[in-house]
This record gives C-alpha cells, sequence and structure tokens, in this order.
C-alpha cells in the first residue's frame, strides 16, 4: 500500500476502474475508501499464499516462501521501530 500513497502523491497514481492517473484524486479518498479495499485484498491475499513477491521495484523483485515471509514478520514484531 505505501507504494501507492507514493504514486498518488506525485499525481501518478491510476485509481480503481482508471485506465490514465486521476490528477484530481484525493488522499481523502485514498485513506476513507480505497485504502480499506486495498487491506481486504492484502489480508486475503496473505491467507492464502505460496510465495510473497515484493514489486515495490519491478526491476528488482525479491520472492520468500510463505513460510519465510511469516517467520520474518514474527521477528519484526517483537521489537519497536528504531525510528
Amino acid at each position: 500500500m505505501q507504494p501507492l500513497l507514493w504514486q498518488m502523491w506525485d499525481g501518478k497514481l491510476v485509481t480503481f476502474g482508471s485506465t490514465a492517473p486521476a490528477a484530481d484524486y484525493s488522499w481523502k479518498k485514498y485513506y476513507y475508501c480505497d485504502f480499506y479495499l486495498l487491506l481486504r485484498q492484502k489480508k486475503q491475499a496473505l491467507a492464502c499464499m505460496d510465495y510473497y513477491i515484493e514489486g515495490v521495484d519491478a526491476q528488482n523483485l525479491k520472492m520468500v516462501s510463505a513460510a519465510g515471509y511469516n517467520r520474518i514478520i514474527d521477528e519484526l514484531v517483537k521489537a519497536p521501530s528504531s525510528r
């Protein structure tokens, strides 16, 4: 979901049902509508995934098994962020 925010702020986000970026797309629409669609999709996908593929940079894809992904998340939630 984070890369979508970057695209939104840059005016390059192609929203649901569109074929071109929407120049008038508001952060309010993202946070109050589209975010929840993405969150539900993410929860559904994580529940039945075999592999997790990070595609933030399409030229530098990263893939990890579902078990590996879950181990990573389990370790990350044990400690607070250092930021």
